[in-house]
């Protein structure tokens, strides 16, 4: 049966007649569109422990709005200093500020997103199991920040897991203008990028499936783990790899400017490396499968144990190497004056008379 509550009237000592507030209904269902009452009426469903309340009658239709995790807000920040911020089938959109929760912040099916503000989780995990999380600042969390289908990006801030994972199984990570770090593990199904900054992963790996792993002007480091690419690694600076390796499986390792190392673990590319200073496997190998490991500098080459060099350059040998150190002349033509051998540490060398 629907219901019809009119407006309650009371008499009163200062004024005959005043309006009194409305009393709440209580049902053991839902309000429908056809039930009546005063605007800001709430209704109690004791079935289901849910309220209701009128906000509008338009053309003869009541609209009722659950005040318990339904309807669409739009707000400067979203804050939840307790709990947690919990979309099951939809978004969570903060178009001018930020999304903050003290522990997780999830969206099931859909996009985690701070058009011009910060994602932070300070106790938690955020997740957007079937969407992007997006920020145009910085992207936070004590523990994991996770998304199955879609991309991690953040557009003027760093990524930041502070605790656990940075995982984007089937998309990309990518942080434009700051840096990517994770207390565990960063893997991406398709690739991983910070235009200003750099990665670290300070007890994981750092993996991109099937795409590149790319720090324009920053370091790429893994303390405790691997770096895998599926295509190319690229850093502004340096490669660092503690107790992993270092791993392209189909592309090249590329760094401008800095070092290259593998403190316990190996250097393993398709086909280049390339380092703008050096390029260092403390205890393992330096394995270029169908490449080269190319030396450009004048004077640079191989140093073996014992400080022993082999090198080359166009003439004769003079430089002051350990005993023993070998130099090529890439400008030879006699027998005599194409290999030479260091006889002491100042500058003395003798000819290696070759067959032909």
């Amino acid at each position: 049966m629907a219901v019809t509550q009119r407006r309650n009237i009371a008499y009163g000592v200062d004024n005959p007649l005043q309006y009194l507030a409305t009393i709440p209904i209580k049902s053991t269902r839902a309000p429908k569109s056809s039930e009546r009452a005063q605007i800001g009426t709430l209704w109690v469903d004791t079935s289901t422990n849910t309220t209701y309340c009128l906000t509008s009658i338009v053309a003869n239709v009541s609209t009722w709005t659950n005040l318990v995790g339904s309807g669409t807000g739009i707000f400067g920040a979203v804050e939840a200093t307790a709990g947690n911020i919990t979309a099951d089938v939809g978004d969570i959109v903060a178009t001018a500020g930020q999304v903050v929760a003290n522990t997780n912040i999830t969206a099931v099916t859909g996009d985690i997103i701070a058009t011009a503000g910060d994602i932070i989780a300070n106790t938690g995990d955020i997740e957007a199991t079937g969407g992007d999380i997006s920020a145009g600042g910085v992207i936070g969390a004590v523990g994991d920040i996770l998304t199955t289908t879609g991309d991690i990006i953040a557009d003027l801030g760093a990524i930041t897991a502070t605790a656990g994972n940075i995982v984007a199984t089937a998309g990309n990570i990518t942080a434009t203008a700051g840096n990517l770090v994770a207390g565990g593990t960063v893997s991406a199904g398709t690739g991983i990028n910070t235009t200003a900054g750099g990665f670290t992963a300070t007890a994981g790996d750092i993996t991109a499936t099937a795409g590149d792993i790319v720090a324009t002007a920053g370091d790429i480091v893994a303390t405790a783990g691997a770096l895998q690419a599926g295509t190319t690694v690229t850093a502004g600076t340096g490669i660092t790899a503690t107790t992993g390796d270092i791993t392209a499986t189909n592309g090249d390792v590329h760094i401008v400017l800095g070092d290259f190392i593998a403190t316990a673990g190996k250097i393993q590319v398709a086909t280049t490396v390339t380092a703008g200073t050096g390029i260092t496997a403390t205890t393992g190998d330096i394995e270029a499968t169908a490449g080269d490991v190319v030396i450009t500098a004048a004077t640079k080459g191989v140093v073996l144990p014992g400080l022993l060099r082999v090198y080359t350059g166009a003439g004769a040998p003079s430089d002051s190497v350990p005993v023993g150190s070998l130099y090529l002349n890439t400008a030879a033509v006699a027998v005599d004056t194409r290999l030479y051998v260091a006889v002491d540490a100042a500058g003395t060398w003798t000819a290696i008379k070759t067959v032909a």
